[in-house]
Formats: structure tokens, sequence, C-alpha cells
């Protein structure tokens, strides 16, 4: 057991935390790991106990067993999401005084959390390495003031799908995520959205959620966006971003013929053999937002759109083959 109280920055201990209490310059360390075959009450072949110096301005910090004995290093059995939490009493000695408990390695998994509780002042706190938390203390022996618990970590996990964009050439290109776009089961984590594939014109503001930008280059690109909880659990979904120029170039155009365009929200796509078959809809605004999206089967399509504003759309058709012709829509 003492190899693991002694910090080997070459070595990395799996689901241990080493935890700090500091009085100034002065400090000590105390070690709780888990292990398949340990248990909360005193091992002498995994638990070390507590020594404590002559020197009384040295404070020190231990955490108690089952049988309320003082140990440096505390080994405990592993936790499993159907045991529910796991409660360890902490107790320490110092003189009075401004004190910080810091956690200075945190190794386990993150299906799991570290929580200090602070009884005294009702709080809790999630201990990630490096950590720190501050707290007065009135002097003397204290082995009710704090607790750690171990509890279960709940991945976040997706809610509503990420749906693919379009955007014409030199256009701006906003988009919002949804603030319900990703959830997780544990009420108090904060989800932190990284975004990872964005072109170079295109930009992710994470305290908005918007991807913004003016679209300088034509082609698809494969967006990842990614909810981290606090323990640095995850999970991600993707989003096609097309870039289309609107000048016709596509050889596939005159097998569409989009009838009347300009016209008043209301007009019929007819889609000329050999393309007819089952193909996609997309109709966006000029931002990329999406507002027709429908499969159809037939060589004629009426649609309308009378409900929308006057101004230029965009319309891209996708064949079984994955061919696309973009075409823009006019409303008068």
């Amino acid at each position: 057991a003492t190899g693991i109280y002694r910090n080997n920055p070459t070595t990395v201990h799996e689901n241990l935390l080493r935890f700090e209490l500091s009085m100034g310059t002065k400090k000590d360390e105390s070690v709780l790991r888990m292990l398949d075959l340990a248990t909360q009450s005193y091992d002498n072949q995994l638990d070390a106990r507590k020594l404590f110096p002559a020197d009384p301005t040295v404070p020190q910090v231990f955490t108690l067993t089952e049988e309320l004995s003082r140990v440096a290093i505390n080994s405990l059995p592993m936790l499993e999401p159907a045991t529910g939490d796991m409660i360890v009493p902490i107790g320490f000695i110092a003189q009075a005084g401004y004190l910080t408990i810091a956690a200075t390695e945190q190794t386990f998994n993150s299906d799991k959390k570290v929580i200090l509780v602070d009884k005294q002042e009702n709080r809790e706190i999630e201990m990630r390495e490096g950590t720190v938390y501050s707290f007065i203390h009135n002097g003397g022996i204290n082995n009710s003031r704090f607790e750690y618990r171990f509890t279960t970590n709940h991945a976040p996990y997706l809610v509503l799908n990420l749906e693919n964009q379009t955007v014409p050439l030199n256009s701006n290109f906003s988009y919002v995520l949804d603030n319900n776009t990703f959830a997780d089961e544990d009420i108090n984590d904060n989800l932190e959205i990284s975004v990872s594939g964005l072109p170079a014109w295109l930009s992710f503001d994470s305290a908005t959620s918007t991807f913004a930008g003016t679209a300088t280059s034509t082609g698809e690109t494969e967006i990842t966006v990614t909810a981290t909880d606090n323990s640095g659990a995850s999970t991600s979904d993707n989003f096609t971003l097309s870039v289309f120029n609107t000048s016709g170039i596509s050889q596939l155009e005159n097998q569409i013929l989009i009838q009347p365009n300009p016209s008043k929200g209301i007009f019929a796509i007819k889609v000329n053999q050999p393309l007819a078959g089952s193909y996609q809809i997309t109709i966006t605004d000029g931002i990329g937002r999406k507002l027709i999206e429908t499969s159809k089967s037939t060589n004629r399509t009426e649609v309308d759109m009378s409900k929308y504003a006057t101004g230029i759309y965009f319309l891209m058709i996708e064949f079984k083959d994955n061919s696309k012709i973009y075409r823009k829509i006019v409303i008068e």
C-alpha cells in the first residue's frame, strides 16, 4: 500500500483520488482508491493507518473506515451502479485558520463522480483533478464536517438529431443549436459543447451555440458536435454542411423544371427522365435554415410556400445515386 502513497509522476494509478489539506506552506495528503478485492473495513494488505507527526502546526487529513480507523490510504470496493452511492467520512486536525482541500490526482473513469460534501456549509463540490476547496476552521480535530460521496456519473445523450444544412456560395450562414439537442440525467452537470471539422470560413461561438460565417468555397463538410459533462463523459452527433453554386454549373440542371419561378409562393417541380424516381426535396432560406424537406417519387411535385415571406430561397434535389441539383427560387 505504501507504494500508492508515494506520488510518483511516472506512475498512473487507476480509480484513485489523492487529496491534500493545506494551511499556508504546510500540507498533508491522503489517498482513496477502489479495488476489486477491497472492502470498506480496514485491511492490513490494502490500507495504511495514519501516522501523526510531532509538529502540531502541520495540518493532518485522513479518512475513516467502517470501524472509524484513521487511514492515510483507504482501499474501497469498486462502485457499481446497482449499489448506489458510497460515503467515506473525512477527518482532519489543524490549527485555527484558513485551509484548502485540493484534488492533486484523480483517475476515476468518467462513469464515476467524486463529490466533496461540506456538511457545515451545506455545499457539494465535484473533485476533479486540480479542484481546490477553501474553508475556515476553528481549530482542533473534526471527524464530521466533510465526507466524500462516490456516485455513478451518467453520460450525456442525444435528444435532437442534428439536421444537415445547405447554404449558397458567398452567402452568410448562421445555425443555432437547439438548447435541447443534448441532455444529461445528472441535473447538476454543465455540458460543454465543442465542434470539429469546421471549414476555414466557419466559426462556432460556444457561448451562444451558434455557427456563423460567409461561405467562400463549395463542397460538403461533415461537422461533429460533442457534448461533454463535468466528469469527461461525452456523446456526439454529426451534420453535413453543403455549400452550392447557384450559377447552374451542374450538368443535371436541364433535367429540372420549376414553374413558375418567380412565383407567388406556389410552384411545381418537374423532374424529367431519366432522373425520375425516388428523390429528396430540401428548401432552405438565405442563411441555411431548412424550411421544407420531403421525399417524392413522382415526376411532378407541387410546392406551397405562400406562408413564407417574399425573397430568395434555395432548392436542393438529391437522387438515390447521391447526385444533387441546386436551384434558386424567387417568391414575389
